[in-house]
């Protein structure tokens, strides 16, 4: 095997073996002195390998990924004409995997922490969960259905007047001096409000 010095320029002609011209010889004989033939395989044998061979094969549109120390494969991720990131099932939390989002089944989607369902959607409805997974609030055909008791953090502000800025459908708990009353909006800017007494 030939090595090529570090230094050294060549130019590349067919081979003689193929009717390519001979450059041997071609030249002074002090240029002749220095002149080497080298080939492709030369080259070849030059340039150092790496270390190891990576092997594999992969399929159109799919990320690929190390499948062992040396492979590639196919990961579960791919790619549509548009570049979307096609996702085949869930995303799990490197360090807990119980920890996950994604597709479960083809047509609904869910997020899980520490194993625990915290939010669901399919094509009817989304849905979030309490921290034991027991289901809370839910959107339906007819508008929200809360499961267990509604808490507001703080009571809201009265309207100054019935016909205060509102939107239809707004509620607000407040309180008027010392009493309590619930707010319903019926129309824009159109309030009517009922007290709240203790029982």
């Amino acid at each position: 095997m030939a090595t090529i010095p570090l230094g050294q320029k060549f130019h590349t002609t067919e081979s003689p073996a193929t009717g390519g011209p001979s450059t041997t010889n071609k030249g002074s004989a002090q240029a002749n002195t220095l002149r080497e033939a080298y080939t492709m395989q030369d080259i070849i044998d030059t340039v150092p390998a790496a270390t190891g061979t990576i092997t594999g094969s992969g399929t159109l549109d799919f990320l690929p990924v190390f499948t062992a120390a040396e492979a590639i494969g196919d990961s579960p991720f791919s790619v549509d004409g548009s570049n979307n990131l096609k996702i085949p099932s869930l995303v799990l939390n490197s360090t807990d995997t119980t920890t996950s989002m994604g597709f479960p089944t083809a047509s609904t989607f869910e997020l899980r922490i520490s194993g625990d369902l915290k939010l669901s959607s399919d094509a009817t409805s989304i849905t979030l969960y309490s921290d034991a997974g027991v289901e809370r609030l839910t959107t339906t055909a007819k508008g929200i259905k809360v499961t267990g008791q509604m808490d507001l953090a703080a009571l809201n502000t009265a309207p100054a007047s019935a016909s205060d800025t509102g939107t239809l459908g707004e509620i607000r708990w407040a309180l008027d001096g010392s009493d309590a009353y619930v707010y319903l909006c019926t129309a824009t800017d159109t309030w009517v409000r009922a007290p709240l007494v203790t029982f």
